[in-house]
C-alpha cells in the first residue's frame, strides 16, 4: 500500500507519526509541508499521483489538504482533526468534485477545530462517505491513537481507481505523435464530426479499419505505427479530412465548440460522481469547470490570437473571483499578464489590495509579473507574499535581495543556501517568469519598504524591539531563515508551537510589521477571539541575524 502523510502546520516532518509509517508500511510519502508555500498543492498532488498513492492521511491543515487532494483524485483518506473550519490563514488549494471515503478522528478535548464545528461542516460541505470517531485527546493526536485507525491496513482496502485523464492521455500522444498533440485542443469538433454527432465517444473510442488486416484499430494506435504502413496512411487521411472541414469553419467558432463540448463532458463526468456521493452540483462548480476548462485549452493554444481570446473569457467573466488571479499568474504569458492588470484597472487592483478580508493577496504574483503595476502596489505585493508563504516568489525574492544588500549570518546564509538547493530560489518560484526590466522594479519596491521601516525606527528613536516566536524546537538558535515571522505577542507566539522563544533585535535586522499600516495582517483575516473581536498578529518580519 501507498500512504501519504501530511503533518500539520507547525509540525516537523520527521515526527513519532511519520516513523512509525516508515517502519511499518513499504511505501510512504512524507514531505516538509510549508503550507504558505502558493506551489506547493500543485507538487505535491502531482506527486500523489506519480506515487499512485492509495490513501492519503494528514493531521490538522494535513488533513484538509489531504481532503482537498481527494477531491481531485477520488482516494480515500485517514484524517486527524482536519482543519476543515477555523484556520489561521488559507493555504493554496484546489477542490474537485470527485467523492471518496473518508475515516475522520476528532479530539473531544480540541479546543483549536472545535469537533461540533467539525461534523456541521461535513454535514453541509463534504464530499463523499465519512464515518467519524471521537476520542478524548485534544488538538494533538498521541501516537497511540494514530496508530489505532493506520494498524493493519491491507492493500485490499484501498479503493482508489487511477484513471487515465484527458491531459495525462495528450501528454502522452505528444511523446509519440507531434501532429496528434496539436490537434488535441480541437478534437471535440473532430470527434462530433467522425462519430456522427455522438458526443459520448472519446479519443480512444475512435476506429478504423486497418486495410492490411480487415480489422478495427483505435485511431490512437494507427497514428503511432509506422509511416509506410497503410493503417498510418489511412489514419493521416484522417486527419486531412479534418483539417479540410476545420477551412469550412471560422476559428473562432471550432474554439468555442472545442471548449463547449470539454465542458459538456467533465461536466457530465463531475455530476456523475457527485450523485454517487449524494452530493448537490452548484453553480459555484459550474464556474471552477468551466474556467478549468479554459485554462488546459490556454496552455495547448498554438497560437497569440487563442490566447488572447481566452484570456479575455477569464478576466472578463462577471463570475471572476479573487483567488482566479493566482491561476491567471502562474498561466498567462507576459503579455497576457499585463492585458490582466489593464483590464482590472488601478481603482479594482487597489481596493482589492485594500480589502479587509485579505482577497488582495491572492493579487500578489499577478502585480509582481506585470510591467504596468504601481510602486505602492508592488510593496503591498510583496508584504502578501511573505504572509502567504516564505516560499512564495515574491518572499524569495526579498530574501535573497536583502541578504546581498544588508548581509545576513552564516545560519540564515545557511538556511537560504539549503532552500535554494532544494529549488526554493526566485528564478524557480517565478512561475511564470518575471522579465528582467519587471524584476528590477520589484527590487526597488523591497528597498522601499526596508527603508521606510528603518525610517520609522528612525523617527520614534526605537533601536531595538523584543520579539517572540513559537516553534517545536526546543533550542531557538538550532536554525534560522533568512527572513522570519516574529510577533510582539507572546500569547500570540504561543499559537505556532509547543516552546515560545524570545529576543530582542536591532532595528537594522526588521524588513516590515504590523506597524506599517500597509502590512496584511494575517490573523485579522476574519480570525476571531470568543468575543467576536479580530485577532492581531503584530508581526515582525525578523532579518537572518549577522
Amino acid at each position: 500500500m501507498n500512504i501519504a502523510f501530511f503533518h500539520g502546520l507547525e509540525s516537523p516532518a520527521v515526527s513519532d507519526k511519520s516513523e512509525w509509517l516508515n517502519s511499518t508500511y513499504k511505501n510512504v510519502y512524507t514531505p516538509a509541508m510549508d503550507y504558505r508555500d502558493p506551489g506547493l498543492f500543485n507538487r505535491v498532488l502531482k506527486e500523489v499521483k506519480d506515487r499512485k498513492i492509495d490513501l492519503l492521511v494528514g493531521s490538522s491543515m494535513g488533513g484538509w489538504f489531504a481532503y482537498c487532494i481527494s477531491t481531485l483524485t477520488g482516494i480515500p483518506t485517514v484524517l486527524f482533526n482536519p482543519a476543515f473550519h477555523s484556520r489561521s490563514f488559507d493555504p493554496s488549494v484546489g477542490i474537485g468534485g470527485r467523492g471518496a471515503r473518508h475515516t475522520v478522528v476528532l479530539g473531544k478535548k480540541d479546543d483549536l477545530i472545535d469537533p461540533a464545528t467539525t461534523q456541521e461542516w461535513i454535514k453541509n460541505n463534504g464530499k463523499g462517505k465519512f464515518t467519524v470517531h471521537m476520542e478524548g485527546n485534544g488538538h494533538r493526536t498521541p501516537i497511540g491513537i494514530f496508530t489505532k485507525y493506520l494498524s493493519g491496513l491491507k492493500e485490499s482496502q484501498s479503493t482508489s481507481k487511477h484513471v487515465k485523464l484527458f491531459e495525462e492521455w495528450a501528454a502522452e500522444e505528444n511523446s509519440t505523435n507531434e501532429s496528434l498533440a496539436s490537434a488535441v485542443a480541437k478534437f471535440s469538433n473532430w470527434i462530433s464530426m467522425i462519430t456522427g454527432g455522438n458526443k459520448e465517444k472519446t479519443v480512444n473510442d475512435i476506429t478504423i479499419v486497418n486495410p492490411d488486416t480487415k480489422k478495427d484499430i483505435k485511431l490512437t494506435s494507427a497514428l503511432k505505427k509506422d509511416d509506410n504502413t497503410t493503417a498510418k496512411k489511412v489514419a493521416n487521411a484522417f486527419m486531412d479530412e479534418y483539417k479540410k472541414d476545420d477551412k469550412k469553419e471560422s476559428k473562432d467558432s471550432v474554439l468555442q465548440k472545442g471548449i463547449t463540448d470539454e465542458i459538456e463532458k467533465r461536466g457530465k463526468k463531475y455530476k456523475e460522481e457527485y450523485k454517487e456521493y449524494d452530493q448537490e452540483w452548484t453553480k459555484e462548480d459550474d464556474r471552477n469547470l468551466r474556467n478549468e476548462v479554459l485554462i488546459d485549452f490556454y496552455k495547448g493554444a498554438e497560437d497569440v490570437e487563442t490566447k488572447r481570446k481566452i484570456e479575455d473569457a477569464i478576466i472578463d467573466a462577471k463570475d471572476i473571483k479573487p483567488r482566479d488571479y493566482a491561476v491567471v499568474a502562474r498561466t498567462f504569458d507576459n503579455e497576457g499578464v499585463d492585458r490582466a492588470i489593464e483590464k482590472l484597472g488601478k481603482e479594482k487592483i487597489d481596493a482589492l489590495l485594500e480589502d479587509p478580508s485579505g482577497n488582495g493577496q491572492e493579487l500578489g504574483e499577478l502585480i509582481l509579473r506585470s510591467k504596468n503595476a504601481t510602486p505602492e502596489q508592488r510593496q503591498k505585493a510583496i508584504m502578501f507574499q511573505w504572509v502567504e508563504s516564505p516560499t512564495s516568489p515574491g518572499a524569495l525574492l526579498a530574501a535573497e535581495h536583502l541578504s546581498d544588500k544588508i548581509g545576513m549570518g552564516k545560519k540564515a546564509k545557511d538556511g537560504l543556501a539549503y532552500r535554494q538547493d532544494q529549488g526554493e530560489s526566485f528564478d524557480k518560484r517565478a512561475y511564470g517568469g518575471i522579465r528582467d526590466d519587471v524584476k528590477k522594479e520589484n527590487l526597488k519596491a523591497i528597498d522601499d519598504i526596508y527603508n521606510k521601516t528603518q525610517e520609522h525606527f528612525k523617527k520614534n528613536g526605537i533601536k531595538d524591539i523584543e520579539v517572540y516566536r513559537g516553534s517545536d524546537e526546543k533550542d531557538p538558535d538550532k536554525y534560522e531563515n533568512p527572513i522570519e515571522s516574529w510577533t510582539v505577542d507572546p500569547e500570540v507566539g504561543k499559537n505556532y508551537g509547543e516552546y515560545t522563544h524570545k529576543k530582542k533585535v536591532p532595528v537594522e535586522r526588521i524588513f516590515t510589521g504590523h506597524f506599517d499600516k500597509g502590512f496584511p495582517d494575517p490573523y485579522a483575516f476574519g480570525a476571531t477571539d470568543k468575543d467576536g473581536n479580530p485577532i492581531m498578529s503584530k508581526e515582525i518580519v525578523v532579518l537572518g541575524g549577522k
